[in-house]
């Protein structure tokens, strides 16, 4: 990965790239005068950042009190939360662990298909439908409950991406789609803070400096409750 791609994989600047690889947190070497960091580094280095993913159920737990809402959650995840505070980034932090918050299915669709689908009330949308400050990419984010994941799969024609296709799909399977927070003007649209996760995953800059915003503003406003 380039130096830029690293920046914008992780939602930092080149320059916090250049900082890191100096220090030796990530290997790096330059090839024709452009940095370079092998990607598995990356993932290692994300890995040994953030720890590890929560479980769905907690994951939606998290999420919730995140969002707002008065929900109770056992000691060991508040003490987890408290350490985003002093995270380095705690965008990616966040994303790890809530890494398992369902089954990702993974398509690509031509634009009328999205159309359709966003549209569908069986899905929670989220990613750049909660996201007021950025323009449409043509990618379409969602949540819909494990047993209804097969149905709309069939109803839309989907395919799962081939090989060498990036997606422009992504659905999420949950349990219980009811323990996701929603939007207080849209229930069909996922609260700003799940919103974000889905924008990280995306690794677009613009996407994942909104959602790095977002996320900023969450837990400032969770600090102050």
């Amino acid at each position: 990965m380039s130096g830029s791609e690293v920046a914008a994989h992780l939602g930092v600047s080149d320059r916090r790239v250049r900082a890191l690889i100096d220090s030796g947190q990530l290997p790096g070497h330059q090839i024709a005068g452009r940095w370079v960091v092998p990607a598995e580094a990356v993932s290692s280095f994300l890995s040994r950042s953030a720890g590890c993913p929560m479980a769905e159920r907690s994951a939606w737990s998290v999420m919730s009190r995140l969002a707002g809402e008065d929900v109770q959650i056992p000691s060991r995840l508040r003490d987890r939360l408290e350490l985003l505070e002093d995270a380095r980034f705690p965008h990616l932090r966040l994303l790890a662990w809530m890494s398992a918050r369902g089954q990702l299915f993974r398509a690509w669709a031509f634009r009328p298909v999205i159309d359709d689908l966003s549209v569908d009330d069986r899905l929670i949308l989220s990613g750049e439908h909660g996201a007021q400050n950025l323009a449409s990419s043509d990618h379409l984010h969602a949540y819909v409950a494990a047993v209804d994941l097969d149905r709309v799969v069939n109803d839309h024609n989907l395919r799962a991406a081939a090989r060498g296709k990036l997606p422009n799909v992504f659905l999420w399977a949950v349990a219980n789609p009811d323990a996701i927070p929603r939007s207080p003007s849209n229930p069909h649209i996922a609260a700003d803070v799940v919103s974000a996760m889905d924008l990280l995953d995306d690794g677009d800059p613009r996407a994942v400096g909104e959602a790095s915003d977002i996320i900023a503003r969450t837990l400032s406003s969770a600090r102050a409750r």
